[in-house]
């Protein structure tokens, strides 16, 4: 036996985990008893009555007999005790169920119980005045029963007899109580000193042991009523008020009057009848002097349901470097569909659902819809060839550090490791290191034990979910364009990390508001302007030209500068020699004649510049 490790590679960004079939019910077969509480208070002030004249007799015994040394006091103290802890216990019954207490139970009935009824299926003033005339007829015609059948009303009448023969005892001890007291009076007037006095004393104290039976009596009644009323506060069925066997009889009796679509919860037998009582629903209310105890036995529908937990599971883009995931926030946590998936069901928990016998479970019934007409993310998944993610899907992105063990059925763990991490398993004397990296799920055997830094993973008693079919999944949302690690290559360094740690992947349905701010930043990266997404480098350049520009404006002002004050030390000197020093006649010494045409020829054309040269200085010689 080791530990097996799979890596998840490529999946939908949801996982589907098994759970127990699920039947859907939304009808009860209500089984109604009672308990009249009319006469106990009645009953009670006849006892006290009684208990005040045998004092009075016991003190005329004790005046007319000197054999009598007791006091009568002591004789009848434990009575009255016994009378006290009957009325507080017939009072601490008005707080819960009085007259008093149900006046107002059946003004707020009026009103406030349909509202009640609506929200919550709590019984109101006509459910309460329809059992008390069902229990009404049921005493009086047993044809009605048939009729009542049809309501899936249910009288037990057993139940009704068993209160009316205690009742009935307790008339009896009356009328022995009645005629002693006769007795003992007829006795006391026809009393002499000669008659004997043991035989009154023996006869006194009989008559008093008679009250205190009937107090008992009354006691142990009372003490069966106050724990059914607490009881059924706690939804548990006292025993007193309907045994096991005898709810087992009359379900017997009339199962075949249930309606053909819907069934009991599980088969009727003496095994799992305290399956049925752990399932039903108990109410109990006071109506017209009548305790009345409704046993609410869920009827399920045949169609059977196979339940998924939809699980958030975080896929890796790559597993060289996995620190981007992509996932799916499912609808709803728990997802009911039919074997032909044709129907489906979604659930957020699972609080209202009662388990039987480790095979399936029941639950109050839930808006159904069609796969085809109605679908949801987690169907369409399910029961598609998908090859891009369904509009009804949620996705959501991650990015950063996450270290999360999550929990599942048959002793698996579902991993999610951004960094790898070292996993020692210990299967009895054989241990073996594994290296955890990315998204898998991790199987252990019974007798195997795995660590992983401060985790320790400790398997249960395999519990086996056996499923129709396996779900093949091929859809991989890390290749959808939705979740594309082509998104984070250009903004993971505008983005913030994020740190998930010893967390429910559950919880990531919840907590959403941290993906959505990832994904947030992320679609602002991806929209923002050019300007904006290189504005630094764009405001680094203008920083540079500006310094250069202002470096070469320093330059030219102080190469300017430097000109002038070079241009401020220089000194022209000019020699000027236009002064006349003595008045010398001039006279041409050169003397001009014609030039012969031949002449020409031997003469070389002189430029136009040298043909007319200034006469400025000619003028001066």
């Amino acid at each position: 036996a080791e530990a097996t490790i799979k890596p998840i590679v490529h999946s939908p960004g949801v996982f589907f985990e098994p759970q127990l079939p699920i039947h859907f019910y939304n009808d009860y077969w209500k089984v109604v008893t009672h308990v009249d509480v009319f006469s106990i208070t009645p009953y009670l002030l006849n006892v006290e009555s009684n208990i005040n004249k045998t004092f009075n007799l016991c003190s005329r015994v004790q005046n007319v007999s000197e054999l009598f040394v007791a006091d009568c006091s002591d004789i009848i103290n434990p009575a009255k005790v016994l009378l006290e802890s009957n009325f507080i216990k017939s009072e601490s019954i008005s707080h819960l169920i009085s007259d008093q207490s149900s006046s107002r139970s059946k003004r707020a009935l009026e009103f406030g119980g349909e509202i009640l009824k609506f929200f919550f299926g709590t019984l109101d003033a006509d459910d309460a005045r329809k059992y008390d005339d069902a229990i009404a007829a049921c005493q009086s015609n047993e044809q009605n029963l048939f009729s009542l059948m049809k309501e899936n009303i249910h009288i037990v009448k057993s139940s009704i007899n068993n209160f009316n023969e205690t009742i009935f005892k307790l008339n009896v001890n009356e009328q022995k109580l009645n005629g002693r007291l006769s007795m003992m009076q007829y006795i006391l007037s026809n009393i002499s000193r000669n008659n004997n006095d043991l035989i009154n004393i023996a006869r006194l104290q009989g008559f008093n042991n008679l009250i205190e039976s009937s107090l008992l009596t009354i006691s142990n009644m009372l003490d069966n009523v106050l724990n059914s009323v607490l009881f059924a506060k706690a939804n548990i069925l006292h025993p007193s008020i309907l045994s096991p066997s005898k709810l087992l009889i009359e379900l017997e009796k009339r199962s075949n009057h249930i309606k053909r679509n819907l069934d009991f919860p599980i088969t009727l037998n003496i095994n799992n009848i305290h399956t049925i009582i752990d399932v039903s629903k108990l109410t109990s209310y006071f109506y017209n002097n009548k305790l009345v105890f409704v046993l609410q036995i869920p009827l399920i529908a045949p169609t059977k349901f196979n339940l998924y937990k939809n699980i958030p599971l975080p896929t890796p883009h790559g597993q060289s470097e996995p620190l981007t995931f992509a996932l799916i926030s499912p609808s709803k946590n728990y997802l009911a569909i039919t074997d032909d998936r044709l129907s489906y069901c979604l659930l957020d928990n699972m609080y209202e659902c009662k388990l039987i016998n480790n095979e399936y479970s029941i639950c109050p019934q839930c808006s159904i819809f069609s796969s085809l007409s109605n679908p949801s993310c987690e169907t369409r998944l399910l029961t598609e060839v998908t090859v891009t993610l369904p509009n009804e899907c949620n996705s959501r992105l991650l990015y950063g550090t996450i270290d999360i063990w999550q929990p599942l059925n048959n002793n698996k763990w579902i991993y999610v490791q951004s960094k790898p991490n070292k996993l020692i398993t210990k299967c009895g004397n054989f241990a073996k290191e594994y290296s955890l990296f990315g998204t898998g799920v991790l199987t252990l055997t019974e007798d195997c034990i795995a660590y992983c830094k401060t985790i320790q993973l400790i398997p249960t008693t395999m519990f086996t979910i056996s499923i129709n079919s396996d779900l093949h999944l091929d859809f991989d949302i890390t290749q959808d364009d939705c979740c594309k690690r082509d998104l984070f290559n250009n903004t993971i360094p505008y983005l913030s990390p994020v740190s998930l740690t010893s967390i429910d992947l559950e919880s990531l349905r919840h907590a959403s508001h941290k993906l959505d701010n990832l994904e947030t930043e992320l679609n602002k990266a991806q929209k923002q302007s050019h300007i904006i997404k290189y504005g630094s480098y764009y405001t680094s350049t203008t920083y540079v030209l500006t310094i250069l520009l202002i470096l070469f404006c320093v330059y030219k002002c102080c190469r300017y500068l430097t000109r002038k004050q070079t241009s401020n030390r220089c000194i022209n000197v000019f020699r000027c020699n236009n002064r006349k020093l003595t008045n010398s006649k001039i006279s041409k010494s050169i003397e001009l004649s014609e030039v012969s045409i031949d002449d020409k020829k031997s003469v070389k054309s002189l430029p136009p510049s040298v043909k007319h040269l200034s006469n400025r200085n000619l003028s001066n010689y």
